[in-house]
């Protein structure tokens, strides 16, 4: 897995197996980085009532799990290691 950083104006990055990861930037664009990672069953939409406060001190990134909505599922079965790595 790679660092997230120096993110495309894309709101899609390319996981190592090749499943594509979507995700929203917010906040700050000078601000910190901020990670925002929900639970299995959930998009990146969970964050929407944090966006303005954590927006106003970082630039938050919030990702769509594999499989969840708008990224790509790998072909097969999606096992929880999986996940360990849908961070590019």
């Amino acid at each position: 897995c790679g660092a997230v950083a120096n993110l495309p104006a894309v709101p899609f990055a390319t996981a190592s197996d090749g499943v594509r990861i979507h995700y929203r930037t917010f906040g700050d664009p000078g601000g910190a980085p901020l990670l925002l990672l929900h639970g299995l069953a959930n998009d990146n939409s969970g964050w929407l009532l944090q966006r303005r406060s954590f927006g106003a001190r970082y630039r938050c990134i919030a990702i769509d799990n594999r499989g969840t909505g708008r990224s790509g599922k790998p072909p097969g079965k999606v096992i929880k290691p999986s996940f360990e790595c849908s961070i590019p």
